[in-house]
Order: structure tokens, then C-alpha cells, then sequence
């Protein structure tokens, strides 16, 4: 809790002794602390629907609502608000159960000094997890950004595997500088696509270069998909590919070049 300097409960309780107790447990934490205190279900909705809390805690068991139902209703309202049931007795069927269902700790009330570590720690998994939520959210975003560029993008591109030369990827633009689709590349041999394809030993020698030096610019002829040849000019880098390294060609038409 060292980045939390402030936390936010929503208590559920029909017991004003309890919610004292509670209050005076929680005031020894190293935090300050709003609580809310709610008396029913349709308070605690309200209360729910209307405010953040970083974590509920709910009486197991109140007149005209249990765990189930306060579970039921944070996961409909909020469910990445971690919830702490209080019991006053133990059932270690029912706390399976519970805990089953998604409250995140279970805790007898005459066990109180577990409650605080409690708070502290499903508030700081809730942050974890919700950071881990955004960071893959966006991660997800970026890579849909990339995509868009890389489709959009006027110069044919070409991903092959440096091993076996064959293609992994292509952008929009080779079909319309070249006339071939996905289906037609994706798993063929780069190579394949030099109007003049080369043989095995000639092959050996071009992926020993780019590997050596990393890097290839030279003028190139490749056949289009009716079989014309195409004066190109041809750049492939070696880039990162997941926990591999594979080649990046860039095409060009040279007759736009001059």
C-alpha cells in the first residue's frame, strides 16, 4: 500500500456495534479511509451504482440479502471491485462456496485481525490486475494501429522467414503492384517471386549476406502474378519477430522513383 494513501469501503451491515468494531479495526492501518455504511440490499445497490469503492466487505448473511446476492450484484454493477465477506460463524462448505463465486476473501468475525492484511491485499491485486487489463488493452491497440499503418503503407512489404525464405506476411500494396493475394504468398518461397528465381546454392549466398550484414538495397527484377517483370528497387532488413528474427523487404517500383 505504499503508492495508496487513501482507500474507499462500501460496508453492507445491520449490526451498529459491528460496523463500530469494523470502523476502529480499519482505523489502525496506515491509510486513511472513507466508509460507507449501507443497512440493506436496496441501499447497497444504490450506493454501488452511484459511487467508486476500491472494496466492499458485506455481512454474510442480512435479512433480505447474502453473499451470493452481493456478489451477484457487484459482478452486474462492477466487478473489478474486490469483495470481503464477514461471517460470524464458520461453515468451510459455505466460505468454498463464497470464495467459488468470486468474493475475494472470507473472514470470521471473530477473527478480525486477518481483516486489514485482507484489505491491503486484494486492493493491491485489484490494482495489479487492473493494470495488467489496460497495459494488455493496450498493447492490443497499438498493434491494431500498426496494422492499419502496415496495410496502408504504398510500398510493397514482404516478411519471409531468413531460414527457409519462406513468406510470412504481406501488406495491401503487393497485391496491387504485383497482383497476387494472401492466399496466393503467405507459406511460399520468397524467392519464388525474382523474375529469374534463384537456385539452391545462389539462395545459400543471399541469406548469408543479409545475415551478415543485416541489411540488402539493390535493384531487383520480380515477375507479377500474370508473370511481367517488374524493375524494383528491393531493401530487407533483419528485424525481431516474436522470439525470432526474420527478413523485412520493402519494394518500390523504380519508374515511380524517377
Amino acid at each position: 500500500m505504499k503508492n495508496i494513501k487513501s482507500i474507499s469501503i462500501l460496508y453492507l451491515e445491520d449490526d451498529e456495534l459491528d460496523v463500530d468494531i469494523i470502523r476502529m479495526t480499519i482505523a489502525e492501518g496506515n491509510f486513511t479511509f472513507n466508509l460507507t455504511h449501507v443497512k440493506s440490499k436496496y441501499e447497497f445497490k444504490t450506493a454501488i451504482r452511484t459511487m467508486n469503492y476500491d472494496v466492499v466487505i458485506a455481512d454474510h448473511n442480512l435479512p433480505d440479502i447474502d453473499s451470493f446476492g452481493v456478489l451477484s450484484i457487484v459482478k452486474d454493477i462492477n466487478s473489478s471491485i474486490p469483495v470481503i465477506i464477514l461471517a460470524g460463524s464458520f461453515d468451510e462448505e459455505e466460505v468454498i462456496k463464497t470464495l467459488k463465486y468470486g468474493a475475494s476473501d472470507y473472514i470470521y468475525k471473530d477473527n478480525l485481525h486477518r481483516l486489514l492484511p485482507s484489505i491491503v491485499k486484494v486492493i493491491e491485486d485489484s490494482h495489479r490486475i487492473k493494470k495488467e487489463k489496460f497495459n494488455q488493452e493496450e498493447l492490443k491497440r497499438s498493434e491494431e494501429r500498426l496494422t492499419t499503418i502496415f496495410h496502408e503503407l504504398l510500398d510493397v512489404i514482404i516478411i519471409f522467414d531468413i531460414y527457409n525464405g519462406n513468406i510470412i506476411n504481406i501488406n495491401k500494396a503487393v497485391k496491387k503492384n504485383l497482383g497476387y493475394t494472401r492466399g496466393n504468398l503467405i507459406g511460399n518461397s520468397f524467392f519464388s517471386l525474382f523474375y529469374e528465381e534463384m537456385n539452391d546454392a545462389e539462395k545459400i549466398i543471399f541469406i548469408k549476406r543479409l545475415k551478415n550484414y543485416g541489411y540488402i538495397l539493390e535493384n531487383a527484377s520480380f515477375k507479377d502474378k500474370k508473370g511481367k517483370m517488374c524493375e524494383m528497387e528491393i531493401t530487407i532488413t533483419i528485424i525481431p519477430w516474436g522470439n525470432e528474427k526474420v527478413g523485412l523487404a520493402t519494394l518500390r517500383n523504380i519508374s515511380e522513383l524517377n
